[in-house]
């Protein structure tokens, strides 16, 4: 096996590569990008298989030598295999979809992309909290170039405000990480997480700087305004990057967070996810603007996954099935709207009906909008049906009402954007879809379709339900305890 490691060396290897290249041998360089992302995605492919195929555990990787507090460590485990590979395939596809503005804007730009991807991994597979840190950073750094990519006149601005929100977060979670420091002795997450950082002085003010800022990481209500300018100004790439890649990285950051707090902590996160997933779906509702509704759309998913996030004490065993499937079906379906977006002209919903004069991209978005809205057979169906059911079966019944109202919400903004598409009149112009456009889109309709049928597999195996014995004593507890 490739040790993880290579995933980080690969990608600044193959930039500090691009320094050297002639200006003018931009080709040159394009192909070395796509093949240092396509590298890494192998590198976490074959890791994935390794851990489904051959039981094999956690790997950890000790990046000096020694172990923690003396070195930095990576793992790589089940769930670091498949983000790892969702943001590299990610990378990869924004890559072959942005190849015009890649080419045009040359290697520097190509250089960023490849860092950008980078420092999602890094957080991926830190165990470190200053480490993690770092990485974010580099993220915020990378994002605010490839913002930059795009032509709107908006975009600067959009990217000045993300840089100047993204350095107040930095501050709150570096202050916490200090603090955090000074209380346990260690930077190392599973190190604070056995200290039990809450019960030490200073532990509690700690935690909560740096779950506040991983928070906002995460686009919440009512703090989202400059994610949402991100998303309707950025280039259709990026914001599909930005959407699907960097928001799976910051979900698993804060889970990796989470454990470190406690379950005292977890109620706070429903509570912040469960409005976020409301209000966001609320603003989505009179949107017009294409981009925009599909900002608020990706600021909902992501609080439905918080919430699950956060009921970790109740669902046990099925909260990694439950929270992958809304993750990966938002991930698959997001980014590919996204990349539609680029082919449709113009930005009301009503443009979309330009799409009518293809059936590939028809297809594409029934199916993306359908694994939104949580239909049969995408993985998103099989992991609300299993929130749903661990819910009722505790009680939480309130929790319940107020997640399906929000899907409710959703579903029916999709809705009408799809019979806007099908009923408006189409324009004259033929809609253009270059092959290096088109082949990002096709591959994610396809991968949608193939995850539903996995996921409805893994329905009936171990990976979907908690043996019933073990979920009705859950429930009994959490009855009990509300």
């Amino acid at each position: 096996m490739v040790s993880p490691l290579f995933l980080i060396v690969l990608a600044l290897a193959a930039a500090f590569l691009l320094g050297l290249l002639n200006p003018e041998r931009r080709g040159t360089a394009y192909a070395v990008t796509l093949a240092a992302l396509a590298g890494m995605a192998l590198i976490s492919a074959d890791w994935l298989r390794a851990f489904i195929v051959e039981g094999l555990d956690p790997v950890e990787v000790f990046t000096a030598g020694a172990a923690p507090p003396y070195a930095i460590n990576l793992r790589m485990g089940l769930a670091e295999a498949a983000l790892t590979l969702l943001v590299n395939l990610t990378g990869l596809l924004c890559a072959v979809y942005l190849k015009d503005d890649l080419l045009r804007l040359g290697r520097r730009a190509m250089a960023v992309l490849l860092v950008a991807v980078m420092a999602l991994v890094g957080i991926l597979l830190t165990r470190d909290l200053f480490n993690l840190f770092v990485f974010f950073e580099l993220v915020v750094i990378s994002s605010a170039g490839l913002v930059l990519l795009s032509r709107n006149e908006h975009a600067l601005s959009a990217g000045f405000k993300y840089l100047v929100v993204s350095q107040f977060i930095s501050v709150f979670l570096l202050i916490g990480i200090l603090f955090a420091y000074h209380a346990t002795g260690t930077l190392n997450i599973d190190g604070m997480a056995s200290a039990s950082l809450g019960l030490r002085t200073g532990g509690a003010i700690a935690f909560f700087l740096m779950f506040m800022a991983l928070v906002a990481e995460l686009k919440p209500f009512p703090a989202n305004g400059w994610a949402l300018d991100i998303y309707e100004s950025a280039h259709p790439a990026f914001s599909a990057l930005f959407s699907a890649a960097t928001g799976a990285a910051a979900l698993f950051a804060v889970d990796k967070l989470l454990r470190i707090g406690g379950a005292e902590w977890l109620p706070l996160a429903t509570g912040i996810g469960i409005v976020t997933f409301i209000a966001a779906n609320l603003f989505a509702l009179p949107q017009t603007h294409d981009r925009r509704l599909l900002g608020y759309s990706s600021i909902a998913q992501t609080g439905l996954v918080l919430v699950v996030l956060g009921q970790r004490d109740l669902l046990g065993e099925a909260t990694s099935y439950i929270a992958f499937g809304l993750l990966i079906s938002h991930a698959v379906a997001k980014a590919g709207l996204f990349w539609l977006s680029g082919l449709v002209s113009g930005r009301a919903l009503t443009d979309w009906a330009t799409l009518r004069g293809r059936p590939m991209p028809v297809l594409a978005f029934v199916t993306f909008t359908a694994m939104l809205t949580g239909l049969p057979p995408f993985p998103g169906f099989y992991a609300k049906w299993e929130l749903a059911h661990h819910l009722a079966g505790a009680g939480q019944f309130a929790l319940l009402g107020l997640i399906l109202l929000g899907a409710l919400i959703e579903a029916g903004y999709l809705f009408r954007w799809f019979g806007q598409m099908m009923k408006r009149e189409q324009p004259g112009a033929p809609l253009e879809c270059p092959a290096h456009k088109a082949l990002p889109i096709l591959l994610t309709l396809l991968a949608g379709w193939a995850l539903g049928f996995l996921w409805g597999e893994l329905a009936s195996t171990q990976y979907g339900r908690v043996n019933r014995s073990e979920e009705r004593r859950v429930g009994k507890e959490c009855r009990s305890r509300w």
